[in-house]
């Protein structure tokens, strides 16, 4: 083979080379195209995730704060409810202070006592 064939092998492979090469540029291109679409896809998605997420995240704190509420709430009746209890038991008990002095032993036990007092 001569230089001349050798030339034209040469251009025909940097030919073959040169279409192949636009051949891949064009699928890096087309590539790249793919794979942005993919990210901007996933950060979108990601988005929307963080969204629900935090949707989820106020629906539960909300459900919580009213759980609060409804547990002071009850904890208030159960305190109130307590308080008249111990209310009616100083009532009783009073009740019971004023018939023990009134009845005539008492009256009696005391009136000694006060004599003995007296005497002392």
């Amino acid at each position: 083979m001569d230089e001349k064939d050798e030339t034209m092998k040469f251009q025909e492979i940097l030919k073959d080379v040169r279409k192949q090469v636009g051949g891949l540029v064009a699928e890096n291109k087309r590539l790249t195209s793919q794979l942005k679409e993919s990210i901007v896809s996933q950060m979108e998605f990601v988005a929307r995730e963080e969204q629900i997420s935090t949707c989820e995240q106020k629906a539960a704190v909300h459900e919580m704060s009213r759980q609060l509420v409804m547990e002071s709430l009850e904890e208030k009746e159960s305190v109130v409810e307590m308080w008249h209890l111990a209310l009616k038991e100083i009532e009783r008990l009073e009740q019971q202070l004023i018939e023990e002095k009134t009845r005539p032993e008492t009256k009696s036990l005391r009136e000694q006592m006060h004599r003995v007092n007296n005497f002392v």
